[in-house]
């Protein structure tokens, strides 16, 4: 299909992304604006002193199954983390992985009910697909939890600091529907990193797009459904828009759309000369008495990401007290020579996730005609999300274009 005007999409991230791919695909002309130098978003991975670092601790669930259809997992060469984890409490160490049942059963921090009931939640969000979790019943994921029948003691000392530290919030207030998402993915294949650090991606996404399509610095100050105004003066006709960016962006160029709540999160990136544990179970802090709400290897899970061992400690919230974080890990690992280990960097991300509370609302994915909004505020805070608004983002346009008839 041709048009007289390329649709317009504004923001590179994963969602801006996904739309292009999608346009590409159906032979849509697109233009992608980026107002950065680089397409990603929120995911990227950096060489530093010669390790990967990614913007902050993340991981991809192979079983997402909106990314899983746009994205070629062989090429990213996935390297899993292990089920379970391993957990610091009253200053012991404690592992929880359904590889090691007989481990587990003997592990004091819950009781033997908790672990069954684990097994009957594992198989109830196999019988219910993606679409029956996001319709079911919704409360936060700690009220959840108790409904089930789940002790004080497993919550506290495992659902806080694992399911709190990939919502970043440990008060477990997220909606009950996104929790059973989480939990199906991981039950079905687990979390990985791709060889090369989170950014492979976006990148693999990029890389699928015609280049002349593409261009970075490029910010928006004006938006209508028939024109996009640059901060340079430029004005580029529209036959469509999609708006993939943050909602705290989307305020700036439409006043009445409310700025979504996020959550923050810091990740202190060291280099040590030997890993403080083996294998690549995430740590946990059962005790809640610490910043540090978890902590991986990451070259004991993904070796490509540095020569020496790599080691991600993970704060929800942002936080500059590094001295805090070597104390608690020091205590964590008292014969680590954690004071030894070099700080490579210090992420502070004051957007890193969108809340996702229960009954929430959700951005409109459509502003006004032709005007349509991606991004994982439009959808879920995942990176499946991010991909299926601009999934479902270029699908709206396409059927605008078709009931208008431009061309």
């Amino acid at each position: 299909m041709s048009f007289m005007n390329p649709v317009i999409i504004v923001g590179g991230g994963l969602a801006g992304l996904a739309a292009a791919r999608e346009l590409e695909q159906a032979g849509i002309d697109y233009r992608l604006l980026e107002a950065t130098g680089r397409f990603g978003g929120k995911l990227a991975s950096d060489s530093v002193d010669g390790y990967r670092l990614d913007r902050g601790f993340q991981v991809y669930f192979s079983a997402y199954p909106n990314a899983a259809r746009v994205l070629d997992h062989g090429a990213l060469r996935l390297r899993k983390f292990p089920p379970g984890a391993q957990i610091f409490f009253r200053d012991r160490w404690h592992r929880i992985d359904r590889n090691h049942p007989f481990e587990t059963l003997r592990s004091p921090l819950f009781g033997f009910g908790d672990k069954l009931r684990t097994l009957q939640w594992q198989r109830w969000a196999k019988r219910h697909s993606v679409g029956d979790l996001r319709r079911g019943p919704d409360c936060t994921g700690k009220d959840f939890l108790r409904q089930r029948g789940f002790s004080v003691a497993y919550i506290d000392r495992f659902a806080r600091p694992f399911y709190g530290g990939i919502t970043l919030d440990r008060g477990l207030q997220i909606s009950s529907r996104q929790m059973n998402f989480i939990f199906k993915m991981l039950s079905a294949e687990g979390a990985s990193v791709p060889e090369d650090g989170m950014g492979a991606i976006p990148k693999q996404l990029e890389q699928s797009l015609t280049a002349y399509r593409l261009r970075t610095y490029a910010p928006v100050s004006q938006i209508a459904s028939d024109r996009v105004r640059l901060q340079s003066g430029e004005s580029l006709g529209a036959s469509a828009v999609i708006l993939a960016i943050p909602s705290a962006d989307l305020t700036k160029l439409f006043p009445s759309v409310k700025p979504h709540p996020v959550l923050a999160s810091t990740c202190y990136w060291f280099a040590a000369q030997t890993a403080p544990f083996k294998g690549g179970h995430l740590a946990l802090d059962g005790d809640g008495i610490g910043p540090v709400n978890h902590l991986a290897v990451m070259t004991n899970v993904a070796p490509s990401y540095g020569s020496t061992p790599l080691i991600a400690a993970t704060i929800l919230g942002l936080h500059d007290d590094e001295l805090a974080v070597r104390s608690q890990l020091a205590r964590w690992y008292p014969d680590g020579n954690v004071s030894g280990w070099k700080l490579l960097r210090r992420d502070e991300i004051w957007d890193a996730q969108p809340t996702q509370l229960p009954g929430a609302n959700r951005l409109i994915p459509s502003l006004a005609p032709g005007v349509f909004v991606a991004g994982e505020e439009t959808a879920n805070a995942s990176i499946d999300g991010a991909i299926e608004s601009g999934v479902r983002a270029s699908a709206s346009v396409r059927n605008f274009l078709l009931e208008n008839r431009v061309r």
